[in-house]
């Protein structure tokens, strides 16, 4: 208040060092209190439904905060008079304006998310279920046809299943060729025609589960091989990535961003990519295309906070579901070569000026309405 006012109201009666410890101690135990009655609405928040953790903290909020505040500005009020003709009240007043109006006042804003720098069009290739490598016609960093197979796969269980039902489909068709031409078996011609048609599609479905063991190239395209020591002969388990096949268009950034944030950009404003190991100088790009409808699911752990991203999400039957609405933002980088592999990092972008009371409000707003389930 003196410092505010410069009222030359006198120091209480008490020594100097005594005067000192009693503001220390004044300030403790307000901070105690704070962080004591805090932790106890974390704890019924977690423990309990999560509306009588929100009413607890603002309960706490008003008592420690908003309380001091008010028996404050109840002094101020007591001595308005000499406030008011306190030199340093205007130099106060001032300086106090001048903070709010800077409060009201729009401000350049940058957003900064999590990114994937990833290649335009890429295709993982994954093991189809436990499998055996017959055949790698490609080296690591070969470019690719469009519908050239990129590994050969074999599984000897797979294949035993399929001759056998070739060999029953075969042997079904004869027989219900012979019914139809000798009367003797010719009433269970249709019995031998219907058996004939499911043996034809059981051996289709093996042999379209077989065309999985031989991965073709969507496009035209650079294979890059998981393990460059891969060799043929070799098990992977299942699932198993093996390659990942791109194309040798230019590269492209992918981030997820919230509702709030892509109100404050569009297509064709600026922003760079900082990649997270640090390698490389920033890279400028240019936001291409924003959805329009949120994204229900992560497509891929990266973004989240439980793998170092800012988005956070709950896994649930091995899928990441954001906590809140995201839209994707794709951004294209300018003069970029084709990439190898997929890259995580930092993407920042130059967003539409904004107050940052309104950003505060509009923030503690949403989070009042999530946290408390509304």
């Amino acid at each position: 208040r003196e410092v505010l006012f410069g009222l030359g109201e006198p120091v209480p009666s008490h020594p100097r060092g005594k005067l000192v410890g009693l503001i220390a101690f004044a300030w403790a135990t307000w901070l105690y209190r704070l962080v004591l009655f805090i932790g106890i609405a974390l704890l019924v928040y977690h423990f309990f439904f999560k509306a009588l953790g929100v009413v607890l903290f603002l309960i706490e909020i008003g008592w420690f905060i908003l309380m001091p505040m008010k028996s404050e500005l109840t002094a101020w009020w007591q001595r308005r008079t000499a406030i008011a003709r306190a030199s340093a009240s205007r130099r106060s007043g001032l300086l106090a304006l001048m903070l709010l109006g800077a409060c009201f006042l729009p401000w350049p804003t940058r957003i900064e998310a999590t990114a994937l720098l990833k290649p335009a069009q890429s295709v993982p290739v994954f093991a189809p279920q436990g499998a055996q490598i017959a055949a790698l016609p490609y080296a690591n960093g070969t470019r690719i046809k469009a519908g050239a197979v990129m590994v050969q796969f074999v599984s000897p269980d797979l294949s035993h299943r399929h001759e056998e039902a070739a060999q029953r489909s075969a042997r079904l068709l004869e027989t219900a060729a012979q019914a139809g031409l000798d009367e003797a078996a010719r009433p269970r011609l249709q019995l031998a025609q219907a058996e004939a048609i499911g043996a034809q599609a059981a051996e289709k479905s093996l042999a379209q589960e077989l065309d999985q063991y031989a991965p073709r190239a969507p496009f035209d395209g650079v294979l890059h091989l998981a393990d460059p020591d891969l060799a043929t002969g070799q098990w992977v388990g299942s699932h198993e990535k093996i390659a990942l096949f791109s194309s040798e268009a230019a590269s492209q950034i992918e981030t997820y961003l919230t509702e709030d944030a892509i109100k404050r950009i569009q297509p064709g404003v600026a922003a760079r990519f900082i990649s997270e190991d640090g390698s490389g100088a920033p890279r400028h790009a240019v936001v291409t295309h924003i959805d329009r409808d949120a994204t229900r699911l992560l497509p891929s752990a990266l973004f989240s906070s439980h793998t170092g991203g800012v988005i956070t999400a709950r896994e649930k039957n091995g899928q990441w579901v954001p906590s809140e609405a995201i839209y994707r933002v794709t951004l294209t980088l300018e003069h970029a070569a084709p990439l190898k592999a997929e890259t995580r990092g930092k993407v920042i972008i130059e967003a539409a000026p904004r107050e940052p009371a309104l950003a505060f409000f509009s923030r503690a707003a949403a989070v009042l309405l999530r946290e408390s389930g509304l």
